[in-house]
């Protein structure tokens, strides 16, 4: 399974766009890991040592190219006595 790092702070819900829980991955031309990504395709999204989120790949295209964001499904945290949470 593919995994990407991502600002959470930038998660975006756009109806217009038919996005919910979106987090931004970026274009396909300009970040080489959303490259060869497929609709649909299972991926951790992560900030390393702070949480992951499970996610869907899903993509927009528009006049600069192919946009991919990772759609979360759930995400996973441990608290400071390292207890695993998932919400």
């Amino acid at each position: 399974m593919r995994h990407l790092a991502v600002d959470f702070n930038r998660v975006i819900t756009d109806p217009a766009r038919n996005l919910t829980n979106a987090a931004p991955l970026g274009y396909e031309s300009l970040v080489i890991e959303t490259q060869d990504l497929h609709e649909g395709e299972t991926i951790i999204l992560d900030i390393p040592g702070e949480l992951w989120a499970e996610a869907h790949a899903t993509s927009r295209d528009d006049e600069r190219g192919r946009y991919w964001y990772g759609i979360i499904e759930h995400v996973h945290y441990y608290d400071e006595d390292g207890d695993h949470h998932t919400y």
